[in-house]
């Protein structure tokens, strides 16, 4: 996924990607100009603005929580942690630090999300969320199933829905080396199904919230990536990942605090270990 930032920085205005930290950086095609770095511990006393943490998620929290330390932005790829104490940690350092710390649960930066979000009535009207994250595959050996697609159509819901949840139940699908869970859940006055996961047969990115007599629609599969009642809105055509990169850029740009999505993590860690209890149960 870190070779992925690398070409959607190249949409980024004014930002420039200078070193890269692998420990297979010997294997990585990278541009000449980028300085290589076996070590990540490296990149912290280089003066950088700031750290994309794109590592296997079991090292997200040690890393963003050193870049942290150092005094850097830090954008982190999704989930947060893998655990509920590692997410409180990071979100009490950056707030602490008066830093920056931001999460890439992508669709939430992603223009067609951020057009049908925009368009939305009040909270108080909204009756349901429904939606789909799934494909076949990919299959991980450092995230589950649940862990791995989990966090997109969270985050979007807590987003919209808020953080209070009730009647949370899930049921589980395996197919071959792939699983699907189906998520239902009240938030507060809000129904929510949410289906996701890497057994399914096509690939599905999809929302739809439901009011009195309207719907809106996220579609990142589609033509029509974005809708209200079937008719297109209208948004930017910027790559998710370069919007990230962007809104980074734009946080350390303004020098302010920003640990909303430490919050948003924190909120997400929270739901997929109770999800993962209740699946087990």
């Amino acid at each position: 996924w870190g070779m992925n930032f690398l070409k959607a920085k190249a949409g980024a205005s004014g930002v420039v990607l200078a070193h890269v930290a692998s420990p297979h950086i010997a294997d990585k095609t990278l541009p000449d100009d980028i300085v290589r770095h076996a070590d990540w511990h490296d990149l912290l006393t280089l003066g950088l603005d700031g750290l994309i943490v794109a590592t296997p998620p079991q090292s997200h929290a040690e890393i963003s929580a050193a870049a942290l330390d150092a005094g850097l932005a830090v954008l982190v790829e999704k989930p947060v942690t893998l655990s509920v104490t590692e997410a409180e940690h990071l979100r009490d350092l950056a707030v602490a630090q008066k830093g920056i710390l931001q999460v890439g649960h992508i669709d939430l930066h992603n223009p067609a999300f951020r057009a049908m979000q925009d368009s939305l009535p009040a909270r108080s009207e909204i009756a349901r969320i429904s939606g789909a994250w799934s494909n076949a595959g990919p299959w991980r050996n450092d995230a589950s199933p649940l862990w791995d697609w989990g966090p997109h159509p969270l985050a979007c819901c807590l987003t919209l829905a808020g953080f209070e949840v009730s009647d949370l139940q899930i049921e589980t699908e395996n197919d071959g080396q792939g699983q699907l869970y189906r998520l239902q859940a009240d938030f507060e006055d809000i129904a929510v199904d949410l289906k996701f996961g890497n057994g399914d047969t096509r690939r599905q990115r999809w929302m739809e919230v439901e009011s009195s007599g309207h719907i809106w629609r996220y579609d990142d599969a589609s033509d029509i990536k974005a809708s209200k009642d079937g008719r297109p809105l209208v948004f930017p055509a910027t790559p998710p990942l370069t919007a990230e990169i962007e809104r980074l850029a734009n946080a350390i740009r303004a020098g302010v605090s920003d640990t909303a999505d430490a919050d948003l993590g924190l909120a997400v860690v929270k739901m997929l270990r109770q999800l993962e209890q209740i699946a087990a149960s």
